[in-house]
């Protein structure tokens, strides 16, 4: 299991979101979660066909957003590791495994 932290990069506060349906807190603007989300099944190793539905809603007052990620390749760890959410300026939206 994988924790979650998110990062805005955003000129708008994140209202909410989840990420493959575990439901994380708002995220103000320029700002990044306090704490870490649990938790997120990551598998062990990493797999090409593994995706991360991220769904979002905004204080622009823009409908819900929904967009399907693929992380970039990551290494096994023994320490286990956690998932980060990026809301970047030009809408997109980075997920990235670390340390896991």
């Amino acid at each position: 299991m994988a924790d979650i932290v998110t990062f805005n990069h955003t000129d708008h506060d994140i209202r909410n979101f989840s990420i493959n349906e575990v439901t994380g807190a708002g995220v103000a603007r320029h700002g990044a979660s306090e704490t870490s989300l649990c938790c997120l099944r990551v598998p062990r190793e990493y797999q090409r066909d593994f995706t991360l539905t991220v769904s979002w809603s905004d204080d622009a007052f823009r409908p819900p957003q929904t967009l399907v990620a693929v992380p970039p390749p990551y290494l096994a760890g023994s320490n286990g590791g956690h998932v980060s959410v990026h809301f970047l300026r030009n809408g997109d939206v980075k997920v990235f495994v670390d340390e896991y």
